[in-house]
């Protein structure tokens, strides 16, 4: 199956190393997930106007502010995409309501994958993943177990606070 990469050429040098990985990173998703769904087409990836990144069945769309900074790891950006092409791209969602499924299994893709990358069981991967930059508020914490709509939310850099009452939405807020 041919992966080709549709880059411009000021950051075609800076990505080289780093996109060629797709292979590697399609072969674990295969170790997991079964043959590639697109097997008979190919893979690509390209440079879009936007910041982050966007599956398609077969292509992956990166931001061309992502790929000029050459320093940063998009390994979890490229499995997440990939990812789709298992979980989203072949079925779609009955609505809209389902639309976190789709994102809820690539998310869960990259976890899987950098389980297996790092050779740490489910729990120890996760107890680290919890705590980077890129997944910082995972944990919320009741104050009663009688008022669930009052949630603190905790993250390494800050508490953020956010409550709601029936009806209205409220904005959150900094508390120390």
């Amino acid at each position: 199956m041919p992966i080709r990469s549709y880059l411009l050429p000021e950051y075609a040098e800076g990505n080289v190393a780093r996109l060629s990985e797709i292979k590697n990173h399609i072969a674990t998703q295969v170790s997991m997930f079964g043959e590639y769904p697109f097997l008979d087409t190919k893979y690509d990836i390209v440079a879009a106007s936007f910041s982050g990144g966007m599956e398609h069945p077969t292509l992956t769309s990166i931001g061309s502010s992502i790929l000029a900074n050459a320093s940063r790891d998009i390994t979890t950006l490229l499995v997440h995409e990939l990812t789709h092409d298992w979980w989203s791209d072949p079925v779609t969602m009955r609505t809209w309501d389902d639309i976190w499924l789709n994102g809820g299994f690539a998310t869960y893709g990259e976890v899987l994958y950098l389980e297996k990358a790092s050779g740490l069981d489910l729990k120890q991967f996760f107890d680290q993943w919890v705590e980077t930059p890129f997944r910082p508020i995972l944990r919320a914490t009741y104050r009663t177990s009688a008022d669930a709509s009052t949630v603190t939310l905790a993250s390494r850099s800050r508490t953020r606070r956010r409550s709601s009452s029936r009806g209205s939405r409220s904005t959150p807020r900094r508390t120390s």
